[in-house]
């Protein structure tokens, strides 16, 4: 329900316009995720590129790729691919709300895996995490027809142009931003589950310079297996508080019915 008021202050008009009824319980207090999800709007819909790039697909001679992102269930205490395990709640994801449509995975581009000596190449976001393939399952399959944001990588030319060689090797990180707590989760590579270096978190990926396709390179090679990191909680923490966040606070309307010259007033 909206109420619309005419303020008149000194000079000339001003129209205000009050929501005092919603059904969206986040109205109010969306700031700690605006910053986020704006740049990564900016990100998807009007990049600044400086230089040229190449888009880099996925290989069409491999029939599918699974992502499956696997939270860590507390209750079991094991892995499932349920994105109420993610810090989204039934309710969220059953109603699309703003709590999930704020909600993204994200995957990096590396060209090593080493965190103290590396240049990250570019980044895609999968937005659309309801679009997956069991509804409130975190599993997303690719191929040559059926395709996400994860299907192409836009690759900087700077990055490849002085190869000499057909292929090159990179490296992929995955995390996940949740609208609703404003935490990033990280993900590990489960083939490198025994590992305790920063190659953990990576898979092994090949550009393919001459017909611009790209694959992930894994023992099942039709499906990866994404492991939220529950045992660095230091090192995902870290990661979380460096996303901007401000304390959540519902909106407090205007009380009273008197509007006068020059102001408004309230009557108690």
């Amino acid at each position: 329900m909206l109420i619309k008021k005419t303020i008149r202050p000194f000079t000339g008009t001003t129209n205000f316009n009050f929501s005092l009824a919603t059904n969206d319980d986040y109205i109010g207090y969306q700031q700690e995720i605006e910053a986020l999800t704006t740049s990564t709007g900016d990100d998807l819909i009007n990049p600044i590129i400086d230089g040229d790039i190449t888009r880099f697909v996925f290989a069409s001679d491999l029939s599918n790729l699974i992502f499956k992102f696997k939270f860590y269930d507390d209750n079991s205490g094991t892995y499932l691919t349920n994105l109420n395990n993610s810090g989204l709640t039934d309710d969220d994801i059953n109603k699309s709300k703003t709590t999930l449509l704020s909600s993204f995975f994200i995957l990096d581009l590396y060209n090593s895996y080493d965190q103290n000596n590396q240049n990250k190449i570019c980044t895609t976001y999968l937005t659309k995490i309801n679009k997956s393939d069991v509804a409130g399952k975190s599993e997303y399959t690719i191929n040559s027809t059926n395709k996400n944001q994860f299907s192409d990588w836009y690759v900087p030319n700077y990055f490849f142009d002085s190869e000499t060689g057909e292929t090159l090797s990179c490296y992929v990180k995955f995390s996940f931003y949740c609208g609703r707590t404003g935490n990033i989760v990280q993900f590990y590579n489960y083939e490198n589950e025994s590992l305790i270096s920063s190659q953990k978190l990576f898979f092994n990926a090949t550009l393919n310079l001459y017909n611009k396709t790209w694959v992930i390179d894994s023992n099942d090679t039709s499906v990866l297996n994404i492991m939220e990191l529950k045992t660095a909680p230091s090192y995902t923490n870290k990661i979380s508080d460096a996303v901007s966040k401000v304390e959540n606070r519902i909106q407090n309307y205007p009380v009273g019915n008197t509007f006068q010259d020059g102001g408004y007033s309230t009557e108690e």
